[in-house]
């Protein structure tokens, strides 16, 4: 790891528990930083990710690619005009910025993140992740930095779009319940697998309406969390799910065996459609499941064995959950 030696990661990772309780005071909107693990196992979440995500990087962006171009369908659909040439605001686009990449071909697109968001590798940018997203955080950022892992996606990524010349994107450090834009300054505001994560998406929606201009569309995809992967639990993502128990977040017997690396406001799908149906009236809701045909057995096993039976079919099997929504014309 050249410069940035064992040691110091070691020591980074060994500090950063004790920093957590600081971190948390520090920010409103909570990274996985927000969960304690010790560093044997944030060693363990890292060597299982790192070795997924080097897996069949062409399948992976082909993939990404699918779902984006179905958004993309989705949004014009109730949108109404051809996608391009807009005012796009992503919120969360996180360290890689997988879906940046596509939109920001034909819009003008702003990344806003609590987190430090850095393009390219320096002292510079390690200090800055540092000192705002803590040395986990850093840790993980950067290790995949150098092992070359987000390079060989930004790559696949650009060749898969034709993408010439990648551009330096507009990313921004804010936070998305407390926008700096002016009312009405975007066409289009979409999110994947972030509200998830947010302690009160509430004021975040109040937000996105005001920032939206009107016969503008949002598009949020978050990750179910009573779908079967809901508890973000590294080891479903990185080819060791016959280590966890199906479901076992939600079964009490086996929640102890569970290690989540994210926060997650844990809320649930009769929540989430409450929540979207107040702050966006009208708001249209897609659920889409991935393994239905596996998963569906399973569920009647439990339930046969009295398991899950406060849960229903459907928000066990969603994985995405998605809102839609066109602010009104004034």
């Amino acid at each position: 790891m050249t410069r940035i030696s064992r040691k110091v990661i070691y020591e980074l990772a060994r500090n950063g528990d004790r920093r957590l309780n600081d971190l948390n005071e520090e920010r409103n909107l909570r990274s996985y930083t927000s969960t304690r693990m010790g560093i044997l196992q944030r060693l363990a979440e890292f060597r299982q990710l790192y070795t997924y995500q080097k897996r069949n990087i062409p399948g992976q962006v082909k993939t990404l690619i699918e779902r984006l171009q179905r958004a993309n369908n989705d949004v014009m659909a109730i949108g109404g005009r051809p996608f391009r040439d807009l005012d796009v605001l992503e919120i969360g686009p996180g360290q890689r910025f997988r879906q940046l990449s596509y939109f920001a071909r034909f819009n003008r697109v702003i990344g806003i993140d609590l987190d430090e968001l850095v393009q390219g590798v320096s002292l510079i940018s390690l200090a800055k992740m540092l000192r705002h997203n803590g040395p986990i955080r850093a840790i993980k950022t950067y290790g995949r930095r150098l092992l070359g892992i987000d390079r060989a996606f930004e790559r696949e990524m650009d060749n898969q779009l034709g993408i010439r010349r990648p551009p330096r994107y507009d990313i921004r450090r804010m936070d998305a319940a407390q926008m700096a834009f002016p009312a009405n300054s975007f066409d289009l505001i979409y999110s994947y697998s972030v509200f998830e994560h947010i302690p009160d998406c509430r004021k975040v929606l109040t937000e996105v309406k005001r920032v939206l201009r009107p016969g503008g569309c949002v598009y949020i995809s978050l990750h179910l969390y009573t779908s079967e992967s809901g508890c973000h639990d590294p080891r479903i993502f990185a080819g060791k799910r016959e280590m966890l128990p199906l479901w076992a977040h939600l079964r009490p017997q086996h929640a102890s065996k569970v290690r989540p690396n994210a926060y997650l406001n844990k809320l649930r799908m009769k929540e989430w459609d409450s929540l979207f149906e107040e702050c966006l009236p009208g708001v249209i809701i897609q659920h889409h499941k991935y393994g239905e045909w596996r998963l569906r057995p399973e569920i009647e096993k439990l339930r046969q064995s009295g398991e899950l039976n406060s849960y229903e079919d459907e928000e066990l099997l969603t994985t995405d959950y998605v809102a839609l929504w066109r602010k009104p014309e004034q």
